[in-house]
């Protein structure tokens, strides 16, 4: 027999898949990083206000930046102009946004993804909530 291993879970959260539908989210934490396929993106963690948690994963290259545009703005309220921008990861922490969630099942593991976002007090039924396309 092996080493025994040693551990203690008293302080550990268990993980809650966040429910499907319309629903505010507060931001965790913001760090890049790269996908397996060696694109650079920038992760979103967020809390939903049942508990659940969600990795809102937003690509950051030529071509695919319309769903981080749109998290920006759906957090900060304010639409970012075309053009070079950097930002703080750390001003978006403790913010919060609407988003509607959906479950994927990918190899048999559920997780909650997100839709589309909106800036808080949204609602569903406005016209771009839903809508893909970069239309700000």
């Amino acid at each position: 027999m092996g080493r025994p291993i040693n551990t203690d879970f008293s302080n550990t959260d268990d993980f809650a898949l966040a429910e499907e539908g319309v629903q505010n989210v507060r931001v965790e934490k913001v760090y890049e990083k790269v996908s397996k396929n060696g694109k650079e993106m920038v992760v979103f963690e967020l809390k939903a206000m049942n508990g659940g948690r969600i990795f809102h994963n937003c690509m950051n290259y030529e071509g695919c930046r319309w769903m981080l545009k749109k998290t920006i703005h759906a957090i900060t309220k304010v639409n970012p102009e075309k053009g070079a921008m950097s930002f703080d990861p750390d001003e978006f922490v403790g913010k919060e946004m609407r988003v509607n969630v959906f479950h994927d099942d990918f190899n048999g593991r559920v997780s909650a993804k997100i839709k589309d976002v909106l800036p808080p007090g949204s609602k569903a039924s406005d016209p771009d909530f839903g809508s893909m396309e970069d239309d700000f």
